[in-house]
């Protein structure tokens, strides 16, 4: 009898091994196919929901947005210089996770949406060490009343009250990058749904910072072989102790390198099959990300 640690291991080691054996590609995507079938008829009274809501943001939207990941090159930014940007009402700015509430407490920066893709904000990890962060980020949204994009899955569980429902469904083979009513070509990691909303609402220009794909320097591997990562958020203390990494979660560390890979990847495929309407520009000064092409002529530097 398979548990489910022993499937998880299988399809972890399927999905390694899926773009070079054709047995491996063809489960993979026979896979994908029953649970797109089954996610969409599950959550499809969502969907009028959906478009209804993206709709009103399509609406009141700026011509360009600046969309900012958490990674550590944000530290570049003067803050106050982009608060003035969006106030100024010619730029939005999309943010994932906790940085609205860290930006509205430290900077009076309020965003035009937030999305959220963890399911630490939807009660599933009570125990997590970052659990009163999460509350916070929740109060901060609805107090602000931040249109909150959220994933079928959790829109009963979730707590914002500005909820904008999106499909959320992954199809890693999918050529839709930018389309968030259907499943879309990357995996689910917050920030790349945040360039694929951008790219759905039609911005003119997306800028983007924090998309570093920087955290593997701090991967290591201590005397007992667990795995563990430091988090090099823009706001977190760099003196915060190491974030564990257990085996059953992460897998190997060939797991987490493919991860790492995957990041890349999927930026660059998103660079591809961006509509021609749109242009994404990185305005990182330090990133490990070449997927865009570099821009530093908004005046939002220290």
């Amino acid at each position: 009898m398979y548990t489910k640690d022993d499937i998880r291991r299988y399809f972890r080691v399927l999905n390694r091994t899926e773009q070079t054996s054709l047995c491996g590609l063809f489960l993979c995507k026979l896979v994908i196919l029953v649970q797109r079938f089954c996610h969409l008829i599950q959550h499809k009274g969502l969907s009028q929901l959906s478009k209804s809501k993206l709709k009103e943001l399509t609406a009141r939207k700026a011509k360009d947005v600046i969309v900012f990941a958490n990674g550590p090159s944000l530290r570049d930014l003067d803050f106050t210089k982009v608060k003035e940007l969006t106030d100024s009402g010619e730029y939005d700015l999309i943010v994932v996770n906790s940085f609205a509430s860290k930006a509205i407490a430290q900077y009076g920066i309020v965003p035009f949406a937030g999305i959220f893709n963890d399911p630490a904000h939807y009660g599933g990890c009570p125990d997590h060490p970052l659990a009163s962060q999460f509350q916070e980020d929740i109060d901060t949204m609805n107090e602000f009343n931040i249109p909150t994009i959220v994933p079928y899955r959790y829109v009963r569980k979730s707590k914002f009250n500005n909820t904008v429902p999106i499909c959320g469904f992954r199809d890693v083979y999918s050529q839709n990058v930018s389309n968030i009513h259907k499943p879309t070509g990357f995996y689910g990691l917050t920030a790349f749904y945040a360039l694929a909303l951008a790219m759905h609402l039609k911005y003119q220009n997306i800028y983007v910072c924090g998309y570093d794909n920087s955290y593997f320097k701090s991967f290591g591997v201590d005397m007992n072989n667990e795995k563990y990562l430091q988090d090099e958020h823009f706001y977190d203390d760099e003196s915060l102790s190491r974030r564990w990494m257990p085996t059953d979660l992460y897998g190997k560390t060939c797991d987490m390198f493919y991860d790492t890979y995957r990041h890349f990847m999927y930026l660059e495929k998103i660079a591809q099959l961006c509509p021609r309407e749109v242009k994404i520009w990185n305005i990182a000064k330090t990133t490990y990300t070449d997927a865009f092409p570099r821009n530093f002529d908004l005046d939002i530097y220290k």
